[in-house]
């Protein structure tokens, strides 16, 4: 054999036996793939722009040898149109020889990324929804993948709205506030208004500050008036229902209305178990 033959098969000789070297089994076992299964999800938030929903990943190693995951990625899919993605700061996790560990997955759900979805007004039933990804595993410097898949349904996601109306004295003498709100729910389900807090304004001085709770719900399909009390002293409310009065077209609030998660929304994420 020619000399320069010779040597310019060496390098493509020694990348093959690096390879095997690399694959080879460790310990007398080859690589079992790892399992990824969607075990729970927790709705962890919701707002007035859309809700956050917590997908508890368990992710078992059954290999002999520590594995790290490495990357995550995922997609919240109604057929073939994508509600929302995205995918985990990697690396991610070391993975202990045979061990399961749980890695949550948190979902930020829209409801302008599920308006277009709905095809029109007068829908409410829900739309069926599946969070498919893909979970990428470093070996031994080779990466390794697994899928995962959880089939669902999502109730027809609207914005609610809610708004400043107006501020009056309750009773003269008695220092309480009423603050008026309106709060527009067009959702198939009851909002759970939870806190109220912050400030009415007169131009850019404050009149009243307010933190509230617990809040009433407001019905699904309803648009209802919330009314908070605020206790000051006497003197304290009668100035400022007074300021309140004198331009009350300069009123506004600056602040936030919080609600506590839908009933019954976590079981309908979770929905059947398929395989990948």
């Amino acid at each position: 054999m020619p000399m320069n033959a010779a040597a310019s098969r060496r390098p493509a000789a020694r990348a093959a036996a690096f390879l095997a070297l690399a694959l080879a089994p460790v310990g007398g076992c080859r690589f079992r793939t790892p399992t990824v299964e969607v075990r729970g999800v927790e709705v962890a938030a919701i707002d007035f722009e859309g809700l956050e929903v917590v997908y508890d990943l368990a992710v078992t190693n059954p290999n002999e040898t520590q594995l790290g995951l490495w990357a995550v990625t995922w997609r919240l899919r109604s057929g073939a149109d994508a509600i929302a993605r995205g995918s985990l700061p990697r690396p991610v996790t070391p993975l202990s020889a045979g061990q399961t560990a749980v890695v949550r997955l948190p979902v930020d759900i829209r409801y302008d990324a599920v308006a277009p979805l709905l095809g029109g007004p007068d829908r409410d039933w829900p739309l069926p929804c599946e969070l498919v990804g893909e979970a990428t595993f470093d070996y031994l410097g080779q990466k390794r993948s697994a899928s995962f898949r959880r089939a669902g349904e999502l109730p027809a996601l609207r914005r609610p709205s809610w708004s400043f109306r107006d501020l009056r004295l309750a009773a003269p003498g008695e220092g309480v506030l009423l603050l008026t709100f309106e709060v527009t729910n067009p959702n198939g389900f009851a909002l759970r208004l939870s806190r109220l807090t912050g400030t009415v304004l007169a131009g850019d001085e404050a009149v009243v500050r307010v933190d509230r709770a617990p809040l009433s719900a407001v019905p699904a399909g309803r648009t209802a008036r919330l009314v908070a009390p605020v206790k000051l002293t006497p003197e304290a409310a009668l100035r400022a229902a007074a300021r309140a009065e004198a331009a009350p077209a300069s009123l506004r609030f600056e602040g936030r209305l919080l609600m506590g998660p839908p009933r019954g929304l976590a079981g309908m994420l979770m929905g059947r178990m398929e395989s990948p």
